[in-house]
């Protein structure tokens, strides 16, 4: 439960879900190619654009980025379309420069384990042909790099987009959008300094039409920062919702599907999982769910939105 939150304002709800089996089926190359692999991320998503599904991911050991595509249906085959590249931690694909093909955004930290220095960098692998990529570095030697989204942030008619860049950094980070200009040409903008950014997901959170983004800053801030699009490249920083647990990770997703979209941030000490559903507008209501492996139970759904004004800045 949030703090502040009444009991009597609390609500038990259960999900009940079917049964359901999962049979692993490995794909892909051999784990003896790695020894111990050090998978940091993947994503499923159709890069050959064939109408089906490929999964491409990080593997930290050998610092590439693997590309296992599904060519004919239910036949897998992995290829690497990125080298060379430190300690990258997440992936996201996204038509960054509006001509109709998937590149893929790497963040890398430069170095997986905490390290204050400026090794990060943002490269993009971009998509020749459906079949070939090219590396181009777009940003570097900036606080490691955690996530990395592409977003068309200024409503350009091009189809071109910007960056959202989360770097976690160490005891120095920060969180920017990146304006794209053109001819591979980007303009960082940096919105929030505080360390320990996790991941910042994107999504219009307000219901004007404009797509903003946020950002969990973890470290000894543990915050959910709201920058809403104002327009005209610019953002107004909210703090959402604020917790004095370890939080991990954030993900977005319309699971009601009301148009309102919901964060789900699992927390590392309390071993819960907590949503933030957004309503009326502006506001955010905080639910808190117990998280087994496939099914959750939802519980203390509370109303009380936590306002910048009830949180002093650490700052």
């Amino acid at each position: 439960m949030f703090a502040g939150a009444a009991a009597a304002r609390t609500k038990s709800v259960t999900i009940t879900t079917p049964d359901l089996e999962y049979i692993p089926i490995a794909i892909g190359s051999a784990g003896t190619e790695f020894g111990r692999p050090l998978m940091t991320h993947l994503q499923i998503v159709e890069l050959g654009c064939d109408g089906l599904v490929d999964i491409v991911y990080y593997e930290g050991q050998k610092n590439t980025v693997r590309w296992i595509r599904q060519s004919p249906r239910g036949v897998f085959t992995e290829q690497i379309i990125g080298e060379d590249i430190p300690a990258p931690a997440h992936v996201s694909a996204a038509d960054v420069y509006g001509h109709g093909r998937l590149a893929i955004l790497v963040a890398s930290t430069g170095q997986i384990s905490p390290n204050n220095d400026r090794i990060g960098a943002v490269v993009v692998l971009e998509n020749l042909d459906g079949q070939h990529f090219r590396k181009r570095v777009l940003l570097d030697d900036v606080a490691r790099v955690t996530d990395v989204r592409g977003a068309n942030l200024s409503r350009q008619k091009n189809g071109m987009l910007e960056l959202v860049v989360g770097q976690f950094g160490y005891a120095q980070g920060e969180t920017r959008w990146t304006e794209n200009k053109g001819g591979c040409q980007f303009e960082s903008h940096t919105v929030n300094a505080p360390s320990g950014c996790i991941h910042p997901p994107v999504a219009d959170f307000n219901g004007d039409d404009k797509l903003d983004f946020a950002a969990l800053i973890s470290q000894e801030w543990e915050e959910l920062h709201w920058f809403r699009n104002l327009g005209s490249g610019q953002f107004r920083d909210t703090i959402a919702w604020g917790s004095i647990n370890e939080d991990c990770g954030i993900t977005v997703v319309d699971l009601n599907r009301d148009g309102n979209p919901i964060s789900f941030i699992p927390t590392v000490k309390a071993s819960t999982m907590r949503s933030m559903d957004r309503a009326r507008g502006t506001a955010f209501n905080g639910s808190e769910t117990a998280a087994p492996v496939l099914r959750f139970t939802a519980s203390a759904i509370c109303r009380e939105r936590i306002r910048p004004a009830q949180r002093p800045r650490k700052y």
